[in-house]
């Protein structure tokens, strides 16, 4: 036992006992085929699942993107309570006021109304600037947050498409590999007996025309 198992091993009987092994069991081709569409399937999911689960984890933030976008009011108002003056703009009030101070007390205007309002005025107008600076600089952010997202979806999408196309390949082959395994021995019988025929007929070639085709 241990000298036949020695002696396949070497690869002295191995291409006969796989042509035997192989005509006795047609079927094992196909089903070593349909194992290997499986297999690769199995390594295109491994693949492409992470970027598709990416993309659909970006679904729920585009809609509320969207939403958002479509009530941009609300979302403004939002901002705009959590707004805090810079401290650039601080700075610059500071300086502003000090310098329109001096200017009306060198024209003897200080305590003026008009000078007055010409200092809140300017006070103003920089806490405005600062506020739409604040604001656009959320927006500018927010809508690259949007892009990454789209892109993210964009490539889960793709992804999802691929894994669609993948299954339905494989099934599409695994059915066709499936159906030849089945049919099979059936074939080989049909070969197996027009070898026979041919043989007993006395035609030279009949028989290996039979096993090469006889099922076709």
């Amino acid at each position: 036992m241990g000298f036949l198992r020695s002696l396949g091993n070497s690869g002295l009987v191995s291409a006969p006992f796989n042509m035997v092994k192989s005509f006795l069991h047609p079927e094992a081709g196909y089903e070593a085929a349909g194992n290997e569409t499986q297999h690769a399937f199995e390594m295109l999911q491994n693949f492409l699942r992470p970027y598709q689960n990416a993309g659909l984890n970006q679904i729920a933030p585009l809609e509320g993107a969207s939403s958002n976008l479509m009530h941009p009011d609300e979302m403004l108002n939002k901002w705009i309570s959590g707004y805090q003056e810079s401290p650039y703009a601080k700075q610059l009030t500071e300086q502003s006021t000090q310098a329109g101070l001096q200017d009306a007390s060198q024209q003897g205007l200080l305590g003026s109304s008009a000078a007055l309002n010409n200092v809140q005025s300017t006070a103003s107008n920089i806490t405005n600037a600062d506020r739409q600076n604040y604001l656009q600089d959320l927006m500018n952010k927010y809508m690259q947050g949007v892009g990454v997202s789209q892109n993210l979806y964009g490539t889960g999408a793709t992804a999802g498409g691929q894994l669609g196309q993948g299954a339905f390949n494989t099934g599409e082959n695994m059915a066709q590999s499936r159906e030849l395994q089945l049919n099979s021995p059936g074939m080989m019988l049909q070969k197996l007996i027009g070898l026979i025929a041919g043989a007993a007929s006395g035609k030279p070639g009949a028989g290996s025309a039979a096993l090469a085709g006889g099922a076709a």
